[in-house]
């Protein structure tokens, strides 16, 4: 999970599923990476990790730089965005065009870069059941890991590439301008 670490980027439904994920998949470990401003919501994460005793499986990052963070995508297996409010998220595109597969919700933008079983597995907000379940085939399942990181990077590059929004963008100034 990156991004704002509050309440509506769904990190206590992340922290409330761990301890079931790791029972079924006991070599996980979760990333909680954030910006550096955001200290009170970091106390009260850190004691959902300790309220549930899953501090030796999720590891919070505090104000990792943006550049760091494009250094870590290629070393994680998915990525968490259990959100229950987005726009068009960039942490999503950046993980799908390192070819991470995807765990998010059905908010904003999401369900429009995120094929379902094809690009990533998609739950309602929430749903801690189906968030556990879709995170332990994701981590258990290396083929399905793979299949779905490829297919995200597919996606990304034909749809939200620089060249993609470049060519968009000049087609839409040559349809106004005529």
């Amino acid at each position: 999970l990156a991004g704002w670490l509050g309440p509506n980027k769904g990190v206590y439904d992340l922290l409330d599923v761990a301890r079931g994920v790791v029972a079924r998949v006991p070599e996980v470990e979760f990333w909680l990476v954030g910006p550096e401003e955001f200290p009170g919501e970091y106390a009260k994460i850190e004691a959902k990790q300790r309220e549930l005793r899953v501090e030796s499986h999720s590891k919070l990052v505090k104000g990792l730089p943006q550049a760091e963070m494009l250094r870590l995508y290629p070393t994680m297996d998915a990525l968490v965005l259990p959100s229950y409010r987005e726009g068009l998220p960039a942490v999503l595109l950046e993980a799908m065009a390192c070819g991470l597969s995807v765990v998010a919700t059905r908010v904003g933008a999401i369900p429009e870069v995120v094929v379902d079983g094809v690009s990533g597995l998609l739950i309602d907000p929430g749903n801690l059941p189906d968030l556990e379940d879709s995170l332990v085939k994701v981590c258990a399942d290396p083929d399905l890991r793979l299949r779905l990181g490829r297919e995200a990077y597919k996606r990304v590059l034909e749809r939200y590439s620089q060249d993609t929004a470049g060519r968009a963008f000049n087609e839409l100034y040559e349809r106004l301008a005529s």
